[in-house]
């Protein structure tokens, strides 16, 4: 009768073990709400974001990033975006006037007349409402960006168009 006792007690705990993992996982299952799948990708999120972040200022190195819109049928600078130390600010410029015909005799030359003379488009706090300018006025002119890294050392400006940068480093030149 012990054994028999015994045995009644283990199926009990067993089968009372199965009813709680029932009941848990029909909680489980009613209680917690599908996971909603990742965000779809947004493309202007992502343009807007890549533009921003090419908008800085790096004091201790003396870089400037900046980002261009090029009319790729004249071959000229139109818009240019960079940050202003000075006032905190993001500039972003109508161009004017520009270079004569772009020569391609060093590796930092870029393919496009730069701009040597222009107005003050707009003014923006933060970088992000400026890249939103500049994504609404490559689609409103069909510019393509050209970003450009500027290194200020001794007084001298060099540039540095980090389309080919970005290509070398990505191991497609």
């Amino acid at each position: 009768m012990a054994g028999t006792r015994a045995r009644t007690a283990e199926l009990t705990y067993h089968f009372s073990r199965f009813k709680f993992k029932r009941l848990f996982y029909r909680f489980l299952s009613s209680s917690i709400q599908p996971i909603s799948a990742m965000p779809t990708f947004d493309p202007e999120n992502f343009t807007v974001r890549l533009l921003a972040e090419s908008l800085f200022y790096d004091i201790e190195y003396g870089l400037v990033g900046s980002v261009s819109l090029i009319d790729s049928e004249t071959e000229r600078e139109l818009y240019l975006a960079s940050f202003m130390p000075d006032d905190g600010t993001y500039l972003v410029e109508a161009a004017t006037a520009w270079e004569d015909e772009p020569t391609l005799e060093e590796d930092t030359d870029v393919a496009y007349a730069l701009a040597v003379d222009s107005d003050v488009h707009g003014r923006y706090e933060v970088p992000e409402a400026a890249a939103q300018e500049l994504l609404e006025l490559a689609r409103e002119h069909d510019l393509l960006p050209s970003v450009t890294i500027r290194c200020r050392q001794a007084g001298a400006t060099r540039r540095f168009p980090a389309g080919p940068i970005i290509a070398d480093a990505l191991g497609t030149v």
